[in-house]
């Protein structure tokens, strides 16, 4: 859960999957697996009018210590 400290959300995902995976050394698939998952489970969730973007859900946005920033270009 350290990887996403300090990260934005919202963010674009494949931006945030390559981002983490050289920050963290592990493959892209399995972190693009790990993320689907933690969707499904509501950690995060599809950002409404912005294709291909994900959101943290409330719930976890401090338990992950992402930043929330508001704007178009997130």
């Amino acid at each position: 859960m350290d990887a996403f400290e300090g990260l934005k959300t919202p963010f674009k995902l494949d931006e945030r999957i390559s981002e983490l995976a050289s920050k963290v050394d592990i493959d892209a698939r399995e972190i693009r697996t790990s993320i689907e998952r933690m969707k499904n489970v509501g950690m995060f969730e599809d950002r409404p009018d912005y294709p291909g973007q994900l959101r943290v859900g409330r719930l976890f946005k401090s338990s992950l210590r992402m930043k929330y920033v508001r704007g178009k270009n997130s």
